[in-house]
């Protein structure tokens, strides 16, 4: 069947505050395991509450959803499966998320003219979010109106339009020149998912960094290809973290390669740059969600080797490939984290306190 629904994003507290505002109490209610196999499929333990609140049932449901959620609709196909098939499939889940679901009805003076699902969901694992969902109730081919937040509470809010497997799973670049504040940055955001969110993020370092730092050198034109597999490792042995935050993405190591080239063209660096340019190109689409984060003010720190005047060609030149190669990214500065965080995590109230 086709499934059409919308989502928006909240803090607990956040969702408290937003039904309290509009009068809205929470329905029925019931506990969902949700185990995933991959992106698309996964396997739903439901579990019916007594009074007093514990569980009374337990139902299995494999489910398996195609298409795009940004699109506003997507194809879902269900069957029911015993504990047993269950309790085998799920030993290879992938991501488990595990969540309190709450039917709520929106205030009287705010009818519509089409049947709706509407649910409030307080997640607790792998990270502290709550969803409000709008679904039809109908299988029907006519997509929900992108305002219907608007129409249902009065309010105009962020549409989190991605699904529940890509919003736990996350790999977020911060780019841009030197002292632009990338690595306080990055450290910062993964500090605050992983404290504020209960979640689990992982701040990827700069490899060039440590290069420096443990050789005593800047890096030259050749060093640049190790550069990008040192970088490329220390990603993808970070992959297990539900959000891989880098402070580095391996792309900027073809931007390095072409301010430190310096040498007469010919046969073996053009092997060296074509050989960079192609492997950071195939990485771009590993990223998620691309922050360049302009320069504020420049300072020394013992270990950058560019100057202010130079530090501002990076961040010039990094634009240039976003915009040439037509990457989607944000723009940024080191002052407005907390910003960055709400916007990643596409939450409706921002109930924290600045960086």
């Amino acid at each position: 069947m086709i499934e059409h629904e919308r989502s928006y994003m909240f803090t607990h507290d956040g969702m408290h505050r937003f039904l309290e505002g509009l009068k809205i109490k929470l329905g029925d209610n019931f506990h969902l395991e949700d185990h995933y196999l991959d992106k698309g499929c996964r396997i739903r333990e439901i579990r019916q509450m007594d009074e007093a609140g514990a569980p009374i049932d337990d139902e299995f449901r494999l489910t398996s959803k195609t298409g795009d959620k940004c699109d506003g609709h997507r194809f879902e196909d269900e069957a029911d499966l015993s504990e047993e098939a269950a309790s085998i499939l799920i030993k290879q889940a992938k991501l488990r998320v595990s969540k309190d679901r709450y039917c709520i009805t929106v205030p009287s003076d705010r009818p519509y003219d089409r049947p709706y699902n509407i649910t409030v969901d307080f997640v607790y694992h792998p990270m502290k979010v709550a969803f409000l969902e709008v679904e039809a109730c109908e299988p029907i081919s006519i997509p929900i109106p992108r305002d219907i937040d608007r129409t249902l509470f009065g309010v105009d809010l962020v549409e989190s339009t991605l699904c529940t497997w890509d919003y736990f799973n996350r790999k977020i670049a911060f780019c841009g020149g030197p002292s632009s504040g990338k690595t306080e940055t990055a450290k910062w955001l993964s500090h605050a998912i992983n404290t504020r969110f209960t979640g689990n993020a992982f701040h990827v370092t700069e490899y060039a960094t440590s290069f420096i730092q443990k050789y005593r050198r800047k890096p030259e034109f050749a060093d640049q290809i190790m550069m990008l597999y040192g970088q490329r490792k220390r990603e993808r042995d970070a992959s297990t973290a539900g959000f891989v935050v880098s402070d580095c993405p391996t792309f900027l190591n073809f931007i390095y390669a072409q301010l430190l080239y310096d040498m007469p063209f010919c046969e073996k660096s053009a092997l060296q740059l074509a050989k960079i340019y192609k492997e950071v190109l195939f990485d771009v689409p590993t990223y998620d969600d691309i922050i360049l984060l302009e320069i504020q003010e420049y300072s020394e720190n013992n270990i950058r080797y560019q100057s202010k005047e130079e530090a501002l060609q990076v961040q010039a030149r990094i634009r240039a490939f976003l915009d040439d190669h037509n990457i989607s990214y944000r723009v940024a500065t080191y002052e407005c984290a907390d910003l960055i965080l709400n916007e990643l995590l596409y939450l409706n109230e921002v109930d924290h306190g600045t960086k």
